[in-house]
């Protein structure tokens, strides 16, 4: 017995992550986004329409809540993975945002990380908070196909899997945020819990109110206030240490002495430097938290909300970042100074090894440094 087509049915949207430095050299980005619609039309029966960065599809300032309402768009995101994606702030930035929101909607489903190298740096067991998701999510590998070339059949082996996890992701998440809908429970607060369906204009009884949320926020705008100020207690201590280490180096004639300085240096920095790696990491992660209840509290305060209640939110969250106004500054900062660093890394492997996690780390800082910066316009839609 034949089964018959099936009906049209609206294009999947898919937000493809990558690095740029990546396509310059492996160039298949054109030939990625062909592939998966026809596959995905051809044996599914579904369109794709894929958007590459944020300018194609006039995201502007606002891409940041455009990203997180994609989630329940079961909008599918595919970032590229490499080491250079890894070393990008906002490739970091986007991947965390899309993630929290799909873990608050139970549509994780829609993150669909996709290896092409760098394999050696993803592992549950990683210190990198943005490599311990992609490992969660069993990422495909891609990493043959584009080695063997786009008109391998190894590439259209791997591009009809990797387009069927595609169909199969959103059919899920269809299902599941259809689901939730009928139940009433609230698009973006609430994980699943069993419900009677509330009136359609109500709001979840069970869900946190703007109260709780602002409340949670309040704390973690505090735990944030208190990483950035531990982390730039730690930049202080190894400034510290770099600029007497490069007075000892400067003043010394003899190479054995050098040696032994620059061995003294990444023993003194080591630890610092881990702490930097483990502070980033965690900033990272309560950055992008609080932009979920942020941005949760301005939709329900806005929406629900009176004119008092939106103008208290509006006033709650100036004086929230208030304090974050130097971040600009910091975040220059601390990218000149591990670039001053690297004459004495090409001194020393010893070194190059302990500077390693801070660079990390400052990686880390730079991709929650860039959620902070966007909460100044929050309340500006």
């Amino acid at each position: 017995m034949s089964m018959s087509a099936p009906a049209d049915q609206p294009a999947i949207q898919c937000f493809l992550s990558y690095a740029r430095d990546d396509e310059a050299e492996l160039t298949f980005i054109d030939e990625f986004k062909s592939a998966l619609n026809h596959f995905a039309y051809s044996d599914r029966g579904r369109r794709v329409e894929v958007f590459v960065d944020h300018d194609s599809i006039g995201w502007g300032e606002e891409w940041r809540q455009r990203i997180r309402d994609s989630v329940s768009a079961a909008t599918v995101f595919i970032p590229l993975i490499t080491f250079q994606y890894l070393s990008r702030p906002m490739c970091r930035e986007e991947l965390m945002l899309f993630v929290e929101g799909a873990q608050k909607l139970g549509a994780t489903e829609l993150f669909l990380p996709v290896m092409v190298l760098g394999h050696r740096f993803i592992s549950e067991d990683s210190d990198d908070p943005v490599a311990q998701r992609i490992a969660q999510r069993q990422a495909k590998d891609l990493r043959n196909a584009v080695l063997q070339g786009t008109q391998s059949a190894t590439w259209r082996e791997t591009m009809l899997d990797i387009a069927n996890s595609l169909v199969d992701a959103v059919e899920s998440a269809e299902e599941h945020l259809t689901r939730r809908e009928a139940s009433g429970q609230h698009p973006i607060l609430e994980p699943d819990e069993p419900d009677e369906p509330d009136e359609p204009d109500e709001i979840d009884e069970d869900a946190p109110g703007l109260h709780e949320l602002d409340e949670a926020a309040a704390d973690g705008l505090d735990e944030i206030r208190v990483l950035m100020e531990n982390m730039m207690g730690l930049f202080e201590k190894v400034v510290a240490i770099v600029d007497y280490a490069m007075v000892e180096l400067n003043t010394a004639t003899d190479q054995h002495r050098k040696t032994a300085i620059l061995f003294r240096f990444a023993n003194d920095i080591k630890p610092l430097s881990e702490q930097i790696q483990t502070t980033g990491s965690r900033l990272e992660v309560r950055t992008t938290e609080i932009d979920g209840l942020l941005r949760n509290a301005w939709t329900l305060a806005r929406d629900h909300g009176g004119t008092q209640t939106v103008e208290s939110f509006r006033s709650s969250i100036a004086t929230g970042v208030a304090a974050l106004s130097d971040l600009d500054n910091a975040a220059e900062s601390i990218s000149e100074f591990l670039e001053s660093l690297k004459p004495a890394e090409v001194m020393s492997v010893a070194l190059r090894k302990a500077i390693r996690p801070m660079r990390k780390g400052v990686t880390s800082v730079l991709s929650a440094f860039l959620t902070m910066q966007s909460w100044r316009s929050i309340t500006d839609n």
